[in-house]
């Protein structure tokens, strides 16, 4: 979903724009700093809101709306995330080619075990972007999306900021969705063990059966996040079972001895 779509189709007519249009609860007037109305949606969730990293100030562009949830965008947005058991959730931003995670409020970085650290590490080294804590990767935010849906539902979230432009032409969409696909696609392909992001990736799976067995060679790689020696692999038909139940697999090479 596009979160703003009102501000969307604003910037399609060529105003630097990223708030809503909400004129009642971002009224501002001509001559005012800025003079945008709107509410900046992603200061206005309610976890952390109303702090130093929005503005109380209708007409800058970080306003933050009168009240956490104010905004029926935003409001649309909770009760999608309320209504479904998401693992994790993506939001995709332009620009400055970053995998951003909570915290954006504090430098303090989130209990999670490193978790999401490590997945947007893993998705970044898929985009070729830097993956840090929003707060001090980036700067600092109050009420954004990933604090509200990691803080109030433990929901691992990314903000992924595309590209190089703020307002990018419809040219580059392909060039940008061809970038973040990949990334994307991981997220999905670990949602259900998101533990699996301390790991290394098996990609390139390739299975021939013949009469009286089956031959399966893959590529497995830790290169794009940690860069742990590879000691063992062990493959599974159908279903994953315990570690040591399934079958040891062989390095082509003979020697278990590389990332």
């Amino acid at each position: 979903p596009i979160v703003n779509p009102d501000g969307h189709i604003r910037a399609e007519t060529g105003f630097w724009w990223r708030k809503n249009l909400d004129n009642a609860n971002g009224v501002c007037y001509p001559g005012q700093y800025w003079t945008t109305p709107g509410v900046d949606l992603n200061r206005n969730f309610g976890y952390q809101w109303g702090g130093g990293g929005a503005s109380g100030y209708a007409c800058d562009e970080t306003y933050r709306g009168p009240a956490a949830f104010s905004e029926p965008e935003d409001v649309a947005i909770k009760a999608l995330v309320e209504s479904h058991p998401f693992a994790a959730v993506v939001s995709y931003h332009a620009y400055g080619g970053s995998v951003l995670y909570p915290w954006g409020y504090t430098a303090t970085p989130p209990a999670d075990g490193g978790l999401m650290p490590a997945m947007a590490a893993k998705v970044a080294s898929y985009n070729g972007y830097f993956a840090a804590q929003a707060s001090t990767g980036l700067y600092v935010t109050n009420g954004d999306t990933c604090d509200w849906t990691w803080g109030a539902h433990g929901i691992h979230c990314f903000t992924v900021e595309m590209g190089s432009q703020f307002m990018p032409p419809y040219s580059a969409v392909q060039g940008l969705w061809d970038e973040n696909r990949p990334g994307a696609l991981y997220v999905l392909n670990i949602a259900d063990q998101t533990g699996r992001a301390f790991g290394p990736d098996v990609t390139q799976v390739q299975a021939v059966t013949w009469t009286n067995g089956l031959t399966v060679t893959a590529q497995i790689s830790d290169l794009g996040n940690g860069g742990q020696v590879i000691t063992a692999a062990q493959l599974f038909v159908d279903s994953l079972g315990a570690n040591g139940s399934g079958q040891p697999m062989l390095p082509v090479d003979g020697s278990w001895d590389s990332m």
